[in-house]
């Protein structure tokens, strides 16, 4: 980064990982009529030697003339991040331009970079002509995500950064006769025009004459684009340029509103795959285009330090399904994933992690399904073409679904919990099917022009639940509704009044998917297994009438920690979940079997991959479903048409079986199963002295190791 704002060298200087660069440099802030047709530079870079505020950011204070504003650049793991916040209330009519049909651009000289890929997309709910097509433009490792403009407090990059966020369009234009090309953010003046407002007025600004704006503005003929025109070059022609060389200061920068504009220069990554055997550390924004897939098992985790997001610009393909969601959660969150270096292992609620975890943008739908958001300022942001998301849950967000795409976005059988507002929408149509919304300050926080729709849907302990049309909607309880096994606390109290209470008018793929699912808890076992015990579906699937609210992948029975002394059988499609080091361990004589059916599989799964209240695992602790330990008669171990999950996690955390302290089973005959993320160890710690029998057949392995 340059020391001086307006240096002859590039503002922003990138060395990409090939060794080619892109070399930036912001110019000016213009006001461009909507067809392009008139444009004035009000406010260019003139010299301001750069503040560091801290080990990362660099602020040129009152960086432009001879508008107030400063110059703010901030390099992170991911990229560099450039803003110019706006401190003093714009009038276009000042300079000749009604408000009304204008719009508010930052103009950035691309002073060498290679060669650009552009695609454009139109932003939803923009008029046309009105801003409303954004350049998507990357570069071999490196895009231009995509640009916001909002309100600040506080000059060091925070919260405040993330509140009431207006798209910004991007342009890239060549001057082919000037062999220049810039970027180019605008926002239309309307919606910059209520933050604006805000800011104070400077009074010591000198209006330009009317005849000086006559010689200032640029007139396109058919909207053709060129650089605007200097306002200052025209009314001081013979101001000299004044180039000293200059460091940077480490003095103090003063706190004052303004109105930012950003672009953020980001690592990015085309067809990335988030993998479901892998946990993620996302400690700054991430642009992603091409398709991204986001499979099962995958656990991402964000830092609480500078509210990072990935931006998705592109298709999602979300293959995450029952008993094996994706999560997004908190870098201190050690339920899931592997332990992040410095995590407290105690999440803050409420102290935003991500940013957006979650913000898509492409402008066709997106939709995404069986996802665990936790700790985050937003869960999942729409922000293209509408979409939905199913079979969900987001806890401790700031908003839990946001949207302001011009599509409906439905929510489908998802459980909202101790979220400030549940629904946030602006220009957008939202539709909510067997949704449980617990607690928070708003229901439906509709920023204009927003609708709701809710069908079979549970709203308890909201404090303004907002407006809402639909049926079979319940929000009038004496007490809670809801009952805790386990880690789950928002199954249906027992002869609720809740259950049966749904219209089958919903999605019929939705409500095919509910028979499998159950609002019912599961069997909590807290004694060992002494005698033969046979363990078969016990919990009731929805399919009869509907439920309301929100329904869990089905859990039959949880245990945590059981020894195993006798035979135990699971049968007929059951489903088991266990939370501790050990899931069962096989004591002398034992047997395990499992069968289910070829259409109907038994379960067995961490339960924290159901329910939302996950409890951590020891630290340092190897995990497994079956432990062997020493017998004087070795237990064995049998498992067909039974599907075993594990979430992302180290090798050692997410075992079938664990034989390397020495002992094992006279036989181990796995067929006709399902395992996804698991791990297994099946070699000795020491000699043997019997036969270890192991078959294996048809079994489908995912993510395995």
């Amino acid at each position: 980064m340059s020391a001086d704002a307006n240096s002859t060298n590039a503002t922003v200087d990138v060395e990409m990982p090939d060794g080619q660069r892109i070399q930036l440099q912001t110019i000016g802030i213009a006001l461009t009529t909507l067809d392009n047709s008139r444009s004035m530079f009000i406010g260019e870079v003139r010299q301001s030697i750069g503040t560091q505020i801290d080990a990362n950011t660099i602020v040129y204070s009152d960086a432009f003339a001879p508008i107030k504003a400063d110059l703010r650049i901030r390099n992170t793991l991911q990229g560099t991040e450039s803003d110019v916040i706006l401190l003093e209330k714009i009038d276009p009519t000042e300079w000749g331009f009604q408000s009304d049909g204008c719009k508010l651009e930052v103009w950035t000289q691309i002073l060498q970079s290679p060669e650009a890929h552009v695609e454009v997309e139109r932003i939803p709910g923009r008029r046309i002509g009105d801003a409303d097509q954004d350049a998507q433009i990357s570069f071999a490792g490196m895009a231009f995500a995509k640009g916001s403009a909002f309100r600040i407090d506080n000059i060091l990059p925070g919260i405040s950064d993330g509140l009431a966020k207006i798209r910004v369009a991007k342009e890239l234009a060549d001057f082919q006769a000037e062999n220049m090309s810039f970027l180019i953010e605008s926002v239309p003046f309307p919606e910059a025009k209520p933050t604006l407002d805000t800011l104070p007025v400077n009074e010591a600004r000198l209006k330009p004459a009317k005849d000086v704006l006559q010689r200032a503005m640029v007139k396109n003929e058919g909207g053709k684009r060129s650089k605007p025109h200097s306002l200052l070059a025209v009314a001081h022609p013979k101001a000299p340029a004044n180039r000293a060389m200059a460091a940077l200061s480490k003095k103090a920068h003063p706190d004052r509103p303004g109105f930012v504009m950003d672009y953020s220069l980001l690592s990015a990554a085309t067809n990335f795959t988030f993998k479901g055997d892998t946990t993620y550390y996302v400690n700054g924004n991430l642009s992603l285009s091409g398709t991204t897939t986001i499979e099962g098992g995958v656990v991402v985790k964000f830092t609480n330090s500078n509210m990072p997001s990935i931006t998705v610009s592109g298709p999602v393909v979300c293959t995450a399904s029952s008993y094996r969601p994706a999560v997004l959660t908190a870098k201190d969150d050690d339920t899931v994933g592997e332990t992040i270096p410095g995590s407290t292992g105690n999440p803050t609620a409420f102290s935003y992690y991500a940013l957006r975890p979650l913000d898509l943008t492409y402008a066709a739908s997106n939709s995404v399904q069986h996802l665990l958001i936790r700790y985050s300022f937003n869960g999942v942001t729409w922000h293209g073409g509408g979409g939905e998301v199913r079979h969900s849950q987001f806890f401790h967000c700031q908003h839990a679904i946001e949207s302001s795409s011009g599509g409906t976005v439905f929510v489908r059988n998802v459980l909202i919990n101790d979220c400030e507002s549940h629904f946030v929408a602006t220009g957008a149509s939202l539709a909510g099917e067997n949704v449980t919304m617990d607690g928070g300050l708003y229901g439906f926080n509709n920023l204009g022009s927003s609708t709701l729709t809710l069908t079979n849907c549970i709203i308890y302990g909201v404090t303004t639940p907002g407006t809402y049309t639909g049926a079979n909607n319940f929000a009038s309880f004496s007490s809670s509704p809801f009952q805790t096994v386990g880690a789950g606390a928002h199954y249906l109290a027992d002869n609720s009044s809740l259950r049966d209470a749904g219209t089958a008018n919903i999605s019929s793929l939705l409500a095919s998917e509910l028979t499998q699912m159950t609002t019912e808890p599961p069997v909590l076992i807290t004694a060992n297994f002494t005698i033969p015990t046979v363990l078969s579906p016990l919990v009731r699937r929805d399919t009869d009438a509907i439920d309301a609210g929100y329904h869990y992948d089905s859990l039959d029975y949880l245990w945590s920690g059981r020894t195993l002394s006798s035979t135990l059988v699971l049968t007929n499609g059951v489903a088991v979940g266990w939370n501790s080091a050990i899931g069962l361990t096989l004591g002398s004589g034992s047997a395990f079997y499992s069968e289910g059916k070829p259409h109907r599989l038994n379960r067995v799964v961490r339960w924290t991959a159901v329910q939302e209240l996950g409890s951590p695992i020891t630290s340092g602790a190897t995990t497994r479903l079956l432990d062997v330990v020493s017998a004087a008669s070795i237990p064995s171990a049998w498992m067909r048409f039974t599907d075993v999950s594990f979430l992302a996690d180290s090798l050692t955390k997410r075992r079938l079986i664990d034989s390397s302290s020495g002992y094992i089973l006279t036989s181990l005959a796995l067929a006709d199963n399902s395992f996804r993320g698991a791990t297994c160890d099946l070699s000795p710690g020491k000699s043997l002295s019997t036969t270890f029998n192991i078959a294996l057949t048809n079994n489908y392995c995912e993510r395995v190791a």
